[in-house]
């Protein structure tokens, strides 16, 4: 998603732009193409495995999703793409690729730029953007050549321009509003594990208002619909159930409370001043949200906690008005919602 916001952005600006992606990105190459981008195709020949959850960056293979792959196949699958094209940017946002994949591409681009939110491992890049709430430039210093622009922190959320054009209406209806009434509930695309189920039945034990009503959103990809509407249907309060929608920020600017994953939209709730619960869903997300968590407004929790975690969170939310402005405001003042504008001003001044 932050890489369609960017895409969408540099398009706007009159770039040419095209993804490259793994064939097992099944999902997200037609999610790109229906979005009128072009989508390059990679098929290594000895791209899956067996090993889960590792990365070993000591060989010539890393492991995603619970698939091996191996980064000099990869890196020369993306050389035929873009040997007959002329690049000026090749901008990489991939868990397991570092400084090796990138050098062996450096002679056709003249620039690359890395998306990161890790820090643990080197880069050979000429840009590094990693947009971690808290993070230092000196969590890069050691991972990035001399002459690198690091870019850094909530100020540059690449997120659509949608969500800039909803902001002001958004912080108005905050203000003016003193009822928790809607609430938005989505994990996501494709939420394999149904989380959303397992946080509705904890929504049941909420002191609600009789006025609350909670509007459910999956993605095109949500496996568990049929179990989710027959879990509606017996719901002590309104719901509504859709899937696969194109108007999130109007969705988050008409709701007084979220509950999502942790990612790209928990900028996408900070910057229009939804309080809410962000979920972590990976284990690679929780160095990610180790600054955010000793926060006392993020609403940080982690899969194994929801249940009396997430109930008092939101009773205390629900039922005290200055901590729902308190951290409405809080979430705001974190993301501007103009990242992707100043992240293209620094592509084009280098």
């Amino acid at each position: 998603m932050r890489c369609l916001a960017l895409a969408t952005g540099l398009k706007g600006s009159g770039a040419d732009v095209i993804f490259i992606c793994s064939g097992q990105e099944r999902k997200w190459i037609e999610y790109v193409r229906d979005r009128e981008f072009d989508c390059q195709v990679l098929y290594p020949s000895n791209m899956l495995g067996t090993v889960h959850n590792k990365r070993n960056l000591n060989t010539s293979s890393y492991v995603m999703g619970g698939n091996r792959y191996d980064w000099q196949q990869d890196s020369k699958a993306t050389k035929k793409v873009l040997e007959n094209r002329e690049t000026d940017w090749l901008i990489v946002d991939h868990y397991g690729i570092d400084f090796r994949w990138e050098l062996a591409l450096r002679p056709y681009t003249k620039r690359i730029m890395a998306i990161d939110d890790l820090a643990d491992r080197k880069h050979d890049c000429d840009v590094v953007l990693d947009c971690v709430f808290g993070r230092q430039t000196e969590d890069y210093q050691s991972l990035v050549p001399d002459g690198c622009r690091i870019l850094l922190g909530t100020k540059y959320a690449l997120l659509r321009s949608e969500f800039v054009d909803w902001r002001n209406i958004a912080l108005n209806r905050r203000k003016t509003n003193s009822t928790v009434r809607k609430i938005l509930v989505s994990l996501g695309g494709v939420d394999q594990k149904n989380l959303t189920g397992k946080i509705l039945e904890q929504l049941k034990g909420v002191n609600w208002n009789s006025e609350s009503r909670i509007d459910v959103v999956a993605g095109k990809g949500f496996m568990h619909k049929s179990e989710i509407e027959k879990q509606l249907a017996s719901f002590p309060m309104d719901t509504t159930f859709e899937t696969a929608v194109n108007d999130m920020a109007k969705r988050i600017t008409n709701s007084d409370l979220g509950i999502g994953a942790f990612g790209v939209s928990t900028w996408e709730r900070f910057c229009l001043g939804l309080p809410s619960v962000n979920i972590v869903t990976e284990d690679n997300q929780r160095q990610a949200v180790a600054a955010l968590k000793k926060q006392k407004y993020s609403g940080i929790m982690f899969t194994n906690s929801l249940g009396s975690e997430l109930v008092q969170f939101v009773n205390q939310i629900v039922s005290d008005h200055k901590l729902y402005l308190e951290v409405a405001s809080w979430c705001s003042e974190s993301v501007d919602g103009n990242g992707l504008t100043r992240v293209l001003k620094q592509i084009e001044v280098i």
